[in-house]
């Protein structure tokens, strides 16, 4: 939102503030804090905060997942070097995998093999690469979405990893 749309919504929240203070509606009245000007208003304000607050924070406890993107990296295939060969795609897309498992083998132009392993624990999401396909030093070779216990056990590797 503009400063202009938060202007609005200021001049709004005051105008029924006003309007509660001139025109109070009393045939209700049950509890004395409901005497006072803009009280319903307030609460009704606050309640609504806490409860956006309370679903985001649902959202993220269950449905926010962390993804990490693997890529090949310089210090993987050694200086000099700028791509290498996929020579076995050990991982397909939605596989459960554990930290320090194989995903990909990929060969140098010397003909020396690289083994990229998984950072963390957790299901492939997405592929990049095909075997026999030249990737390029940077380039993201899968995408993994972080099992939740690997967030809440501080990154640690748990048994009873999704097989």
């Amino acid at each position: 939102m503009n400063k202009r749309t938060y202007i609005y919504v200021l001049i709004g929240i005051a105008a029924v503030f006003v309007v509660d203070l001139v025109f109070p509606d009393h045939h209700h009245v049950v509890f004395k804090w409901h005497t006072i000007a803009g009280f319903d208003i307030a609460f009704g304000f606050l309640g609504a905060i806490v409860l956006i607050l309370f679903s985001l924070g649902l959202g993220e406890y269950f449905l926010w997942r962390p993804t990490i993107s693997i890529s090949l990296e310089q210090n993987d295939v050694g200086a000099g070097n700028r791509a290498a060969r996929v020579k076995t795609l050990l991982v397909e897309e939605g596989d459960w995998i554990i930290k320090g498992q194989s995903l990909v083998v990929f060969e140098t132009d010397r003909g020396l093999p690289v083994v990229i392993r998984a950072p963390e624990s957790g299901q492939v999401s997405r592929c990049f690469v095909d075997p026999n396909e030249v990737v390029r030093v940077g380039e993201t070779v899968v995408n993994l979405v972080v099992a939740k216990h690997a967030v809440a056990h501080g990154d640690k590797e748990t048994e009873g990893t999704h097989a």
